[in-house]
């Protein structure tokens, strides 16, 4: 990846790295397939499986913005950008928008994110 530039601090404050991210998008992958594994869903509040479900949209799509952001002369990674946050706009049940609207959109999505209290899983000793 390359480095990050001037706009990807100001976009997120602060950078994530892309390693965190990456590991957090598959533990929120497992937690979400998990009762689909064990047969056991009516354990699992649908809320529960819901927000893990957006989570791994919404990580897929930051990790999409910080590699458009690290490269802006590549469009491509912009586009994909886009489209990975018009696609968590859809599961919001939202409209989408223009590419660049929808990954600004998007990084206030991922500070609402990060600042909230995530659920444990209904078998955690924890939760």
């Amino acid at each position: 990846m390359a480095e990050p530039t001037r706009q990807a601090p100001t976009a997120y404050d602060p950078l994530p790295s892309v390693p965190r991210l990456l590991t957090e998008l598959g533990q929120e992958d497992f937690w979400g397939r998990y009762a689909q594994i064990r047969g056991d869903a009516e354990h699992f509040h649908p809320d529960y499986l819901a927000t893990r479900r957006r989570s791994v949209l919404l990580l897929r799509a930051v990790i999409a913005d910080l590699f458009a952001l690290a490269d802006p002369a590549n469009t491509r990674a912009a586009v994909e950008a886009g489209r990975a946050a018009n696609a968590l706009r859809r599961a919001d049940w939202l409209l989408t928008c223009n590419g660049e609207q929808a990954r600004s959109w998007l990084r206030g999505q991922f500070q609402k994110w990060e600042t909230r209290e995530h659920p444990h899983p209904p078998n955690c000793p924890g939760g």
